[in-house]
């Protein structure tokens, strides 16, 4: 769609192991290059990149290249050694940090997050925007959950603890799920024919396929609910094994 709209080439890297692979993404740069994508951690994948392999990956492109990085599940991230990009900006100020109040902050609806970058960037940024991007109740939203960060550590607990759990019984029930830095799961049926979804579905739980992006079989994501949604979903799974066998 932007190739067709904006008249430039886009270009696809596969992940390696469910995970991003940078090494690929440099090798993927060539002179023509101005901007590179990276989520991390990666939707739909939950996995993300480590500092030490993002460093080598900064270290070996282009200074002119932007490098945007979406963090829209920033606070999910656990991992001790996770790129702490605002910071890493003092090197290398080519690097934009995207953030969100759609996952944690509960404002999806809302539409708003925010930009971290080099004044020039941001210039750049303001010229290509709509005139009124963000609305007034947007804007309230955002201001009420900035003054109360202090108290979503509540729900960051709970998010991880339920997205654990999850993982546990998904990995006993003989599926492969890759460990997650985010507030979903994303869950590969081994050993399991037919529509993943549908049985979901019929039992009142909505699972999403992952076919849209390119995986394939009956790989889906997964996000993690409230406590009793994520029963609802164990049970669901364990009368689907239980039918499937």
């Amino acid at each position: 769609l932007i190739s067709i709209q904006c008249d430039i080439e886009g270009r696809q890297v596969d992940c390696l192991d469910h995970k991003l692979n940078l090494k690929a993404m440099a090798d993927a740069i060539d002179d023509k290059t101005k901007i590179v994508f990276i989520c991390n951690p990666n939707n739909p994948t939950s996995t993300y990149v480590g500092i030490n392999e993002f460093a080598a990956f900064l270290d070996a492109i282009p200074e002119k290249v932007l490098v945007v990085v979406d963090e829209a599940y920033y606070e999910y991230v656990t991992a001790g050694d996770y790129p702490q990009t605002i910071e890493l900006r003092r090197k290398h100020p080519a690097l934009v940090t995207l953030r969100t109040f759609s996952k944690i902050h509960a404002l999806a609806g809302l539409r708003i997050g925010y930009t971290v970058a080099d004044k020039q960037v941001v210039q750049v940024l303001h010229k290509m925007r709509q005139p009124f991007n963000v609305n007034r109740l947007a804007h309230a939203g955002a201001l009420a959950a900035l003054n109360h960060r202090d108290n979503i550590q509540a729900s960051i607990d709970e998010v991880i603890r339920e997205r654990e759990l999850l993982r546990r019984v998904i990995i006993d029930a003989g599926w492969e799920c890759p460990p997650s830095q985010t507030n979903f799961l994303y869950v590969i049926p081994t050993n399991y024919t037919g529509d993943a979804a549908e049985p979901f579905l019929n039992r009142g739980v909505i699972i999403r396929n992952m076919a849209s992006f390119g995986a394939e079989g009956n790989i889906f994501r997964l996000t993690v609910g409230m406590p009793e949604e994520n029963q609802r979903f164990i049970a669901a799974l364990d009368e689907i094994l239980a039918k499937s066998s």
